[in-house]
């Protein structure tokens, strides 16, 4: 009796202590507030998006610093770039300027992996680069000059200042600058010095037609501007290839290897395999006439039998039924025409024992396996190019044509203006506008036209042209 009285004060014990423990745990829940409750899910929501906005962050990030690194990377450099694809591929690109920038327009480099990838990228513009000052007009007692501060790379007017007039103590009898002031506005004429080649700068030099001083310009290296593309065509025995080069100096500016995969024909059977030896088939290139040959497995079953199988089976080719009909066939299977990329083939069952023969319509055509696309004929400013690719299975090919380029070179013909001829006041004078490529045009400066002012001569009054003094 003792025990029981025992046992049961043990359980009223532990009933005891988890109605305290479970009080305890519903006022702490209790204590905690609904809005605290709803800002911790927020939180741990907000915790939960912020991590994927890292990881999109992060993804973003390398995708913008893997631009920025091609933007900034220097043009010229054709250094292998590596990139991983998702299919575990590791994209080797090879960088290609297809058009410089200049001063005022972004270039453009295009990179292609030898698996065929490629994606074109731009070059940032140049800044300008201020020349020196050079004076278009001379300043006269009668009218004001004009100089302009050039860029040195494409020519383009970056300021321009009016030369006031000169004053009586400046100039000499004839009414132009004096030779021998010393703060005195610089008149110059250029030559070519130096003639820029397709890698070589050339080189311009600036004289002053009042005290001879002089300046150098260079002129940019013209970058082969007249290129050719040649085709060596080849074959699946001799490697082809295409190379551009220069018109003018001839160097090649770009090489091209072009592989042929093999045109094979079809399978031949050279030698029937029998029960006691294995048989041969062989099938040539139909450009360069090399083999290739394999074996057949030897027929199944008894010397005997496969004798009479093979005499059978070579005068019964492509027949049915010709065989035993009460034999219990056992078929081997042989591709006697195989598939073409268009085409289904041939597939021959023959019996080991009998030398029945039956056909099915098998394996099914294999479609064309293209390699990648080579560019045939390069696209200039002035023809579109054409690229083409070739199944590397029977030969077909396929060809595109690729668009104009644009123009790389724009005349600026602000890049230097020379008075040649001054207007006078009845006769046109005349203006060379000049590119930094050395094109140039002429144009024509209207006369001045007499400017009437009244005066007094001997003989009574007058009117003289006060610039040239002629009476109106």
């Amino acid at each position: 009796m003792g025990n029981i009285v025992r046992g049961l004060l043990s359980v009223l014990v532990a009933l005891g202590i988890i109605a305290i423990v479970g009080t305890g745990v519903i006022l702490y829940y209790n204590t905690v507030k609904p809005e605290d409750e709803t800002a911790a899910i927020e939180t741990a929501a907000s915790g939960e998006t912020i991590a994927v906005d890292v990881l999109t962050a992060d993804a973003d990030t390398a995708g913008t610093d893997d631009q920025a690194s091609a933007e900034t990377s220097d043009p010229s450099d054709t250094s292998d770039k590596v990139f991983s694809a998702e299919n575990g591929h590791q994209h080797t690109y090879t960088a290609t300027i297809l058009r410089p920038a200049t001063c005022t327009e972004n270039g453009e480099v295009r990179y292609d992996c030898y698996c065929g990838d490629y994606y074109v990228d731009s070059i940032p513009s140049l800044e300008h680069k201020a020349g020196d000052w050079i004076t278009v007009r001379v300043a006269t007692a009668t009218q004001t000059g004009l100089k302009q501060q050039c860029c040195s790379v494409c020519g383009r007017v970056l300021k321009e200042e009016v030369i006031p007039m000169l004053t009586s103590a400046d100039t000499s009898s004839t009414g132009t600058k004096k030779k021998d002031t010393v703060d005195h506005q610089h008149s110059y004429t250029y030559e070519i010095t130096s003639e820029a080649s397709c890698t070589e700068p050339g080189e311009k030099t600036f004289t002053c037609s009042i005290c001879g001083s002089t300046f150098k310009t260079k002129i940019a290296a013209t970058n082969h501007p007249s290129r050719k593309t040649i085709v060596t065509e080849g074959n699946c025995g001799e490697a082809g290839k295409i190379e551009i080069k220069c018109n003018i100096c001839g160097v090649t500016i770009s090489s091209e290897t072009l592989t042929y995969d093999h045109n094979w024909g079809d399978w031949t059977t050279t030698k029937e395999a029998t029960t006691s030896a294995e048989g041969e088939q062989t099938r040539t290139c139909k450009t360069c006439g090399q083999t290739e040959t394999k074996t057949i497995a030897k027929l199944s079953g008894s010397s005997s039998s496969g004798s009479g199988s093979s005499g059978s089976g070579s005068s019964g080719s492509g027949s049915s039924g010709s065989g035993d009909s009460t034999c219990a066939h056992t078929y081997t299977s042989a591709v006697t025409t195989p598939a073409t990329c268009t085409t289904n083939g041939i597939t021959t069952y023959t019996c080991s024992k009998c030398g029945n023969t039956y056909t099915e319509s098998a394996p099914a055509a294999t479609g064309h396996r293209w390699n990648n696309w080579f560019t045939e004929v390069k696209a200039t400013t002035e023809t579109t190019g054409l690229k083409k690719r070739v199944c590397s299975t029977c030969g077909a090919t396929e060809e595109q044509v690729i668009d104009k380029l644009e123009e790389i070179h724009k005349h600026d013909y602000t890049f230097s203006v020379i008075v040649e001829t001054a207007a006078t006041c009845t006769e046109s004078g005349t203006r060379k506008h000049i590119c930094s490529c050395g094109a140039f045009y002429t144009s024509t400066i209207p006369a001045l036209g007499h400017i009437d002012v009244k005066g007094t001569s001997a003989g009574g009054p007058d009117n003289k042209c006060d610039r040239c003094g002629i009476s109106m």
